[in-house]
């Protein structure tokens, strides 16, 4: 049964949960629930980019839809008082959410966000559809992390993790320290079923008003199954897959062929730094992506580099954000090149649900034939015959340069605006031709939100444009939310 399925039959026992917990008020001291829709209608026969991506999957890609959805969230403290119930102590901090869309026209119910976490002295045990960010990059103004972002719906995962960073002893504080630790389930709804590793590392020096950090990230889709194929999930699958070790991963390769890394390994080289004052807060960042040990390099020029500028102050601009990516090396210094996001293996490539699961500025087969309609692009079928589908050829689009910039405000307490536009050029991939010559194109969107007082709704209202050489393409957002609690 598919982990998305099961997860789905168990609302009704996380809803009685919540019911059971809040009738402490205990517990219902921080809980939230809301209703509410969103609704987009475009120009084209699918939506502009940035109407429909980075929403955590939620929206759907069509003409005209109508996404709604039901939230609850609480977080409280177990065992947070003495025995004679007056001074509080140190404790279990619990924290869970649902999220219950449906969208594709009332065809589609789905699980957006669904998360059991256990928090202690800053660690944390988590399971479900959740979302993280490691690399702290403004989710709401980013153009979207090179690894996982909130393009797609979340895959779910059970893990540990520290999220914020914790000083390590005997170094005064100087000297902090971040990390995650997860297994995962990509589902079957892909070329193979298969499994996600995931995990991180940070360090960070400072504890004025400026520090510096840098890290690593790891992901690896393994343990692929499909009929006539059955690739390695035992232990020792598993280790090969958590140090990369080289492995024939039980796919049956030739003895004469020298076996590759275990499953579809890729990752992240960060650094940044930080600086505040009472008035502001900038945050500066660089992730560099890998798909070999070879691009552990300092001749890959591939990235993604940032700065956010935050002003502490309550109206007027409160954000803005400067990015730009480059993707066209594809470490081609070295022996071979490769193709980001991309496998010869587990075919789907860095894809959740028909949704890149990195940056959305790459384009996967579905988007592409929507900006190519007479070129015959076609998705892919997924339980069609093995050797009708092709190796990495999903991502069509995956070597791109570009800036992007983002900018928040609030105006009287009361509107928020929230703008972006991004500036990309368009490369395809080195084994195909239909981006050639290189494709200019925009994506920008204005979005406004309206809490109207006394009451408790919030309103939300935008526009959303693409033009250029692949699509020239607008959309209307409005939206709704009613706070129930």
């Amino acid at each position: 049964m598919p982990f998305s399925t099961s997860i789905t039959r168990l609302i009704p026992v996380f809803l009685l949960v919540i019911v059971v917990n809040t009738s402490s008020a205990q517990f219902s001291d921080s809980l939230k629930a809301s209703v509410g829709f969103t609704g987009t209608a475009a120009s084209e026969e699918y939506q502009p980019l940035w109407s429909s991506a980075n929403r955590n999957g939620t929206i759907n890609d069509r003409k005209v839809d109508l996404s709604t959805y039901l939230r609850f969230s609480n977080k409280h403290r177990l065992f947070s008082k003495d025995s004679a119930g007056e001074r509080p102590r140190s404790g279990l901090n619990v924290d869970y959410a649902l999220e219950v869309y449906n969208n594709d026209q009332f065809n589609k119910t789905f699980l957006g966000l669904g998360f059991l976490r256990l928090e202690k002295n800053g660690w944390s045990l988590i399971g479900g559809r959740y979302i993280d960010n490691p690399s702290r990059l403004d989710q709401t103004l980013s153009s979207g992390s090179l690894g996982i972002s909130t393009n797609a719906l979340p895959i779910p995962r059970v893990g540990i993790a520290v999220t914020e960073f914790k000083n390590i002893p005997l170094t005064n504080g100087w000297l902090q320290f971040k990390g995650s630790f997860s297994h995962g389930w990509m589902g079957s709804d892909r070329y193979l079923d298969s499994w996600l590793h995931e995990k991180s590392f940070f360090l960070r020096v400072g504890k004025r008003k400026l520090k510096l950090y840098g890290g690593l990230q790891h992901f690896a889709e393994w343990g692929g199954r499909r009929p006539g194929i059955s690739l390695d999930r035992d232990l020792q699958g598993f280790i090969a897959v958590l140090f990369v070790h080289e492995s024939g991963d039980g796919g049956g390769l030739p003895a004469s062929y020298r076996p590759g890394r275990a499953g579809d390994q890729r990752g992240l080289i960060e650094a940044g730094f930080e600086w505040e004052n009472d008035e502001i807060r900038l945050h500066g960042y660089n992730q560099s992506p890998f798909e070999t040990g070879i691009g552990i390099d300092v001749r890959n020029i591939d990235r993604l580099a940032g700065l956010t500028l935050e002003f502490k102050k309550q109206t007027g601009i409160r954000k803005i954000l400067v990015e730009f990516i480059h993707t066209k090396q594809m470490e081609d210094y070295g022996r071979e090149v490769h193709s980001y996001y991309n496998n010869g293996v587990y075919k789907t490539g860095w894809e959740y649900q028909e949704r890149i699961i990195g940056t959305p500025l790459m384009t996967n087969r579905i988007r592409t034939g929507y900006y190519f309609p007479d070129a015959g692009i076609q998705p892919f079928d997924w339980d069609a015959p093995a050797n009708s589908i092709p190796g990495s050829q999903n991502i069509l689009n995956n070597r791109i340069v570009g800036l992007h910039l983002g900018l928040s405000s609030t105006l009287m307490q009361v509107v928020n605006s929230t703008t972006r536009f991004t500036y990309t050029k368009n490369y395809g991939t080195f084994q195909q031709t239909v981006y050639s010559p290189s494709k200019t194109q925009y994506y920008a969107i204005q979005e406004f939100g309206f809490h109207l007082p006394s009451t408790r709704f919030d309103l939300k209202v935008g526009g959303a444009f693409d033009f250029g050489d692949l699509s020239n393409n607008g959309a209307f957002i409005l939206g709704a939310n009613y706070r129930i609690l």
